[in-house]
């Protein structure tokens, strides 16, 4: 049958078995309309009942280098690509949800008909624990006040942020991000201690922590220790006709700005 036309006769039809040859010339043309394809990924968290938004797809030629199009998954956690020409492509995850890791994997899509391909992709979450200390201890220390920015907020906009309770604090699920450099910083210090130093720290495609060169945390897998040293103040009483003489005796107090000692 013509495309958009009459159907063909016996006469029109050039049998393979040699059998109802036409008996006059007939001009004609045949259209072969291009097969297209579909592909729909769906993006889940480990429990395959977490459907992932704002995961970012790319569909690249056979060669993995030239991009044919990108889709992001919605609510659902599906991206679609439609229209694709037979063929081979590659697949990648190019930008991972928030507080997810990158999922590194590169699947092969062969389009070979109109058909719709399905792919799953899944991410595994973010872990970052914040450990607080004393320098030379072991124990978690309670009351310092924390909070995580994002390096170059000027709001400076807490990501997540806690009051240390003597167990280890695991940072708010969905805070960090892949590829983004944050900082940790102590707002109010442990009574009787002192305040530790600001901490930056890279989240790294895997999800694994990468400190500044300055930071003085220390990291053990997921956890960052980080330590306050205790305020101490030593108090000399000397003669001041012959000094380096300490004088006994002497009865000494320590206010505050208050005047409560």
């Amino acid at each position: 049958r013509q495309e958009n036309g009459p159907e063909l006769t016996n006469d029109q039809i050039l049998w393979i078995d040699g059998n109802n040859l036409p008996t006059a010339t007939t001009n004609g043309t045949i259209t072969n309309a291009p097969l297209k394809g579909s592909l729909k990924v769906t993006k889940t968290g480990i429990n395959a009942s977490i459907l992932l938004k704002d995961a970012q797809f790319t569909l690249y030629k056979e060669d993995k280098v030239t991009p044919v199009a990108q889709a992001v998954t919605d609510a659902n956690g599906v991206a679609q690509f439609n229209d694709l020409k037979v063929g081979i492509y590659y697949l990648k995850e190019t930008k991972a949800p928030k507080g997810y890791t990158l999922n590194t994997t590169e699947t092969k899509v062969v389009v070979t008909d109109e058909s719709i391909i399905e792919v799953t992709y899944k991410d595994t979450p973010i872990v970052l624990n914040i450990s607080k200390k004393a320098i030379g201890g072991e124990a978690e220390l309670q009351g310092a006040v924390f909070k995580i920015y994002e390096k170059g907020d000027v709001t400076k906009t807490a990501v997540d942020s806690w009051t240390s309770n003597g167990a280890v604090h695991r940072v708010m699920n969905g805070a960090l991000e892949v590829g983004k450099t944050y900082v940790l910083t102590e707002m109010t210090a442990p009574s009787g201690y002192g305040y530790m130093a600001d901490q930056e720290f890279t989240v790294n495609q895997d999800g694994s922590i990468t400190l500044a060169p300055s930071a003085t945390a220390e990291k053990s897998g997921q956890t960052l220790i980080v330590r306050d040293r205790k305020i101490a103040l030593k108090i000399s009483k000397q003669d001041a006709a012959v000094p380096g003489v300490e004088l006994p005796n002497a009865i000494l107090g320590i206010y505050d700005k208050n005047g409560i000692d």
